[in-house]
């Protein structure tokens, strides 16, 4: 019953990040005629590979997509500057801070912003499990996972929980771990030893998780830059 809000998000998302790549892609062209090669946070996987598709079909140009938390792409990035074999054209981390990084690093050269995704607590729809917030999370012992920091969910989670003084508590109680968003959020969905976590509202629509409203993470958001390299 989730699917048509889900699909309107997903095409409001396709169509704001298919406007700028196209517009910031198009200086890339000519340099990669034959291959295209994205480093792409998880979280934002399926927007992502529906641009790919339409990106290849109007030029003609093979979209290679590697896939990993934020943190990880960055250091293949600094990887590839250190042995100066450059492989990847763009850079989609999960929050701005890995852009604004990876440009003082002198990795990327140029950022446009694309889209926001709101940080969510949220749960397995048949687990009907019912939190008002992070601290009665806490506080119940209930189950959840959260993202490495090297992650743009797990970054943005920590940032959130040390500003209301519960990250020690939540890191202390923490389930597992996960170095992707995507891994979380299938964690919620099929473990019957987790029953929530913190993802990306996005990536809890896909996943089809419900979402918590809690006062802890309101307007807790993070900005998606494309990264030319």
């Amino acid at each position: 019953k989730n699917w048509p809000r889900v699909m309107i998000y997903s095409l409001i998302i396709i169509s704001a990040l298919s406007a700028v790549m196209f517009s910031i892609s198009r200086k890339k062209a000519d340099i990669a005629k034959d291959e295209l090669v994205l480093y792409c946070a998880a979280g934002i996987r399926l927007p992502i590979e529906e641009i790919a598709k339409d990106y290849e079909r109007e030029f003609n140009v093979k979209i290679v997509l590697e896939y990993s938390s934020s943190g990880e792409l960055e250091a293949k990035l600094q990887q590839d500057a250190h042995f100066n074999k450059k492989r990847a054209h763009l850079y989609i981390p999960a929050d701005v801070s890995f852009s604004q990084r990876t440009y003082e690093k002198g990795l990327t050269q140029e950022s446009l912003p694309m889209a926001g995704f709101n940080l969510v607590l949220a749960s397995n729809p048949e687990s009907d499990l019912q939190v008002s917030s992070v601290k009665e999370l806490l506080d119940r012992k209930i189950p959840f996972a959260i993202c490495l920091e090297n992650a743009g969910a797990g970054k943005k989670t920590m940032k959130a929980l040390k500003k209301v003084s519960l990250w020690k508590t939540a890191k202390q109680q923490r389930k597992v771990e996960f170095a992707k968003v995507t891994e979380c959020a299938n964690a919620i969905k099929s473990s019957d030893a987790i029953q929530a976590g913190f993802v990306w509202d996005t990536t809890a629509k896909q996943f089809g998780l419900t979402i918590h409203p809690t006062p802890e993470l309101k307007q807790i958001n993070s900005t998606i830059n494309i990264n030319v390299v």
